[in-house]
C-alpha cells in the first residue's frame, strides 16, 4: 500500500509542477512558482529582427528556425524557457491595421513550445526605438520625420 500512495503522491506533484504558473517578485526580480520557491532556467533567445519576424518552420536551419529538430536539440540542451520576440512592427504593418495571421503563427509557435515543456516570455521587442533611428520595434509610420538618421541598410516596412 506505502508504494502506491507514493506513486500516486509522485504523480500529483509531477502533473502540479507541469501546470505551474509562475510570477516576477518585484523586490528581487526573481522568478517564482505557486509555491513561493525562486525558479532559475536555462533559455534561449528567439528574436527575429526582419520580415516575416518569425523563425521558419518548413526547415532546419541552426540560426532561424524552429522546426522538429529544433525542438529536439533544445530539449536535449536542457532548454526550459523561450524568450520570443515579438516587434510591433509585425503587429501593426499600417496604423491601426493588426496582422491577426502574423499574431495566429506567434500563438501556435508559444503552443508547440509548450507542448515541448518549455515556458515562452513574449518579449515586445525594439532596438533604438525603429528601423528610421538603425533599430526595429516601433513602425516606421509613427516615427517622426525629423529623426531621420540614414539608414542605408536599414529595410523600412
Amino acid at each position: 500500500m506505502p508504494v502506491k500512495t507514493l506513486t500516486i503522491s509522485c504523480l500529483i506533484a509531477y502533473a502540479s509542477a507541469a501546470i505551474d504558473k509562475f510570477t516576477i517578485d518585484p523586490a528581487t526580480r526573481t522568478i517564482r512558482d505557486s509555491h513561493g520557491r525562486v525558479r532559475i532556467f536555462h533559455g534561449q533567445n528567439v528574436v527575429v529582427k526582419l520580415p516575416n519576424y518569425l523563425p521558419t518552420t518548413d526547415s532546419f536551419n541552426f540560426e532561424y528556425s524552429m522546426t522538429a529538430e529544433d525542438f529536439t536539440y533544445l530539449k536535449s540542451w536542457g532548454t526550459k524557457i523561450i524568450r520570443l520576440g515579438v516587434m510591433w512592427e509585425s503587429v501593426e504593418r499600417s496604423p491601426g491595421v493588426y496582422d491577426m495571421d502574423y499574431l495566429a503563427k506567434v500563438e501556435n509557435l508559444i503552443n508547440q513550445l509548450g507542448e515541448n515543456d518549455m515556458t515562452v516570455i513574449v518579449d515586445n521587442h525594439q532596438d533604438l526605438f525603429s528601423r528610421r533611428l538603425c533599430g526595429e520595434g516601433v513602425p516606421y509610420f509613427y516615427t517622426p520625420d525629423n529623426l531621420d538618421h540614414k539608414c542605408p541598410k536599414t529595410p523600412v516596412a
